[in-house]
Parts: C-alpha cells; sequence; structure tokens
C-alpha cells in the first residue's frame, strides 16, 4: 500500500505466509519473509525463506537457502546481508527445538544463492526455557545486535561470537501452554538505548514466575543503568522508539516512545489494550487510540514478532492492528482512519 488506502495490491496470493519473518530491507524495496511447508496443520512448525526483489515491481519470490527459521532479519549497512536462527522441527508442543544459533548470510537477489556465509553464534542450549529460542534485533547502524531470551537482555560479542552479559535481568515468567515468553526490544534512534518489557516482582504471594507484572524500561547499551519507564504496562506492551521527529529538548532531539498498556495490568495475557504516546522518558503518557468508547486493542500474540503497531519514518504518525484491521493515527491530533476491512491485516511495516 503506497500513497493511499486504494493502492493496496497483494504481492503474494499462495496464503501460506509464515508470521515469523516478515521484514523489509533498509531500502525499503526487498521482502524478505518465510514460507510454511506444511499448510494443512497451523500449528506445524517448519519453513523457507523467501525474497521479493522489489515489492514495487510484479516479481515472483525467490526461494533462500535457510529453513525451518525462527528469525530472520536484514543487516543495516550491509547490503543484500541478512541474519537468521533456526530450529529442529519435532512433534511435541511447541512443535520445535531451538538451535539459538545465528547465521549471517549475502545473497544474490536474483538468484537466491549465497555468496558468502558466516557464523555468527553456534548451536546452544543456554539459557532458560532454550527450547523456545532467543530473540535479536540489529540496531539501525548494523553495528550492535540485542538478544533476548525468557529471563533477561543484552547485546551479541560479535568479536567472540557469543552472547554477552545481560544489560537486564527479572524474573522468568512461567512457561503458559506451550509458549515461553519473549520481550521485544526497540533501539533509540542515536542507538544508545534499548526500549523493553521486564516480568516484575510478585505483588502479592504469589512466586516470582507468576508475577503478573510486566513493566518498561530503558536500558543503556553501556551497561551504564537500566532505567523503569512505566509501570504495569503489560505483557504485549512491545514499546517501540519512535524516529527522531526534529527540534531539540534539552540536550536530545526530540523523539517519542509507543507502547500498548493493559487496561486490566493483572490480566494482561488475555485483556485489551490501548495504544500509549509518551516522552522518551515515559512522562506525559497519553491514550491514542482506541479511546474509552470503543473496545480495547487485542494483542495478536504472535510471539516471535509482537507487532501490533509500527511509526511512520517520519515519527509523527502510527500503522497498527485493531480488530484485525489496519489503521493509521496521527500522534499529535489523534485522528485515525480505517485503511482496511477484511479483518486479514497483522504485522505493519512502514517504509519511506
Amino acid at each position: 500500500m503506497q500513497g493511499s488506502s486504494t493502492t493496496k495490491r497483494p504481492i503474494t496470493t499462495e496464503g501460506d505466509v509464515d508470521k515469523r519473518v516478515f521484514t523489509i530491507a533498509p531500502d525499503g524495496r526487498k521482502l524478505l519473509f518465510a514460507r510454511k511447508l506444511t499448510v494443512d496443520s497451523a500449528a506445524a512448525f517448519g519453513n523457507q525463506l523467501y525474497l521479493i526483489a522489489d515489492v514495487g515491481q510484479p516479481t515472483q519470490p525467490v526461494e533462500l537457502v535457510p529453513n525451518n527459521v525462527l528469525y530472520a532479519e536484514w543487516i543495516p549497512g550491509q547490503d543484500n546481508t541478512i541474519s537468521y536462527s533456526t530450529a529442529e522441527p519435532r512433534d511435541a508442543n511447541p512443535g520445535w527445538l531451538a538451535y539459538n544459533d545465528l547465521q549471517q548470510m549475502r545473497i544474490d537477489p536474483a538468484t537466491g544463492s549465497a555468496l558468502s556465509f558466516k557464523q555468527i553464534l553456534y548451536r546452544s542450549a543456554s539459557g532458560l526455557y532454550s527450547w523456545w529460542g532467543t530473540r535479536f534485533h540489529w540496531s539501525s547502524d548494523g553495528n550492535a545486535l540485542a538478544w533476548v531470551q525468557a529471563d533477561g537482555a543484552g547485546l551479541v560479542d560479535l568479536e567472540n561470537a557469543k552472547l554477552g552479559d545481560p544489560l537486564v535481568t527479572f524474573p522468568v515468567l512461567r512457561p503458559v501452554g506451550d509458549w515461553s515468553w519473549r520481550a521485544t526490544v526497540s533501539w533509540s534512534p542515536d542507538n544508545d538505548l534499548l526500549l523493553t518489557t521486564v516480568h516484575g516482582a510478585p505483588v502479592g504471594s504469589e512466586s516470582a514466575e507468576n508475577s503478573p507484572v510486566f513493566n518498561i524500561a530503558a536500558v543503556n547499551t553501556q551497561g551504564l543503568f537500566s532505567a523503569p519507564l512505566v509501570e504495569n504496562a503489560g505483557i504485549w506492551a512491545a514499546p517501540q522508539f519512535s524516529p527522531f521527529v526534529g527540534g531539540q529538548s534539552g540536550q536530545f532531539p526530540v523523539s517519542y516512545i509507543a507502547y500498548l498498556k493493559s487496561r486490566d495490568p493483572f490480566n494482561s495475557i488475555n485483556g485489551e489494550y490501548d495504544l500509549v504516546v509518551a516522552d522518551r522518558d515515559g512522562s506525559n503518557e497519553r491514550v491514542i487510540f482506541p479511546g474509552a468508547e470503543r473496545p480495547g486493542i487485542r494483542a495478536q500474540q504472535t510471539i516471535f514478532i509482537n507487532q501490533e503497531f509500527t511509526w511512520s519514518p517520519d515519527g509523527r504518525q502510527i500503522a497498527l492492528i485493531y480488530q484485525g484491521n489496519l489503521w493509521i493515527v496521527d500522534v499529535e491530533s489523534q485522528i485515525s482512519h480505517q485503511l482496511t476491512l477484511d479483518q486479514g491485516a497483522s504485522n505493519p511495516v512502514w517504509v519511506r
């Protein structure tokens, strides 16, 4: 979709996209995504990476080498280069055993063949509930890589091919059903901070791993501090820094944070949320969507992505999923517009 909602057109039509991987390159043209190998069962794990070299042209997807992928992402600052992590399909829940590995591959966008390959992290069973997998996210300059596991987050030691010491730790959440929670992380525009959700301390007689509390914290990437910003935001808060929006506030360029805030913070796994925007220190929070008169947002609980909303490149609007449809909300005026009607939207991505 470009320019207006009337320009919506399908890029694929097979109906077999696997939500674990859906990311557009920094140039805004190349789409990296995964397709399910087994479409008869939604619960079955097994996928194949694919590339669309130019989303602006009617081109066919190109099959890439990696399969059984839990995570994949373009590496900023490196042409046609991706990183990815894999797993082994299993019959037992949740359907896979994560390798917690990390591999880098430069690809030929015309043929999908691998031009170069590098092992960043080797297979490992380290970390609590490691069978679920480690989440990764690159900084905007491609110089640093964040990791998230069940009880903390930190940076990958790229030079020594290992996970660095955690920058923030928290009580692990007891696995719910067949999944183990992983927080999201968002890099600040200057790549000095990570914004994440942390599992909070118990509020009563419950054990630490059964605490219903989930807070938002900002973490300095040099390990200098970890600062709480929002209390009781909810498990699916998925906070994100905005891009710089211009101007200056004190010594910092102006930017904001956005997050989902649970309407019932002690039942946030299955509860409703509001979209909130605040200053980068968590102050001046304001609900901008959907409003008290309407039902709240229900997180789709896509455990690997948690991509309910995304900032516009100029930091002035937010695209989000509400009741299965794509909406755009202007941050300042709080005016919202519904862009789809078929209730089939998910995982919004916004590029220039």
